[in-house]
């Protein structure tokens, strides 16, 4: 992709975000897990689909803490 960047700036920020994913892929894949294994183990206590959705999943990030709702 960083090859295909129209300039300098779009290659320096393509590198900067793989950079940053690459420091952060341990807390992601955690955070993932977490709430993975933590809906998995609230399936059987009943309260259907309402009781796996968290506010925060719609469309933020407890990681990063980017929120895409406005």
């Amino acid at each position: 992709m960083a090859d295909k960047a129209s300039g300098r700036l779009d290659q320096n920020l393509y590198f900067e975000a793989m950079r940053d994913l690459r420091l952060k892929r341990k807390s992601i894949e955690r955070g993932f897990l977490d709430t993975f294994y933590d809906a998995f183990a609230r399936i059987g206590q009943g309260g259907g689909l309402e009781a796996l959705v968290r506010p925060w999943s719609i469309g933020c990030c407890r990681v990063t803490g980017f929120c895409s709702i406005n």
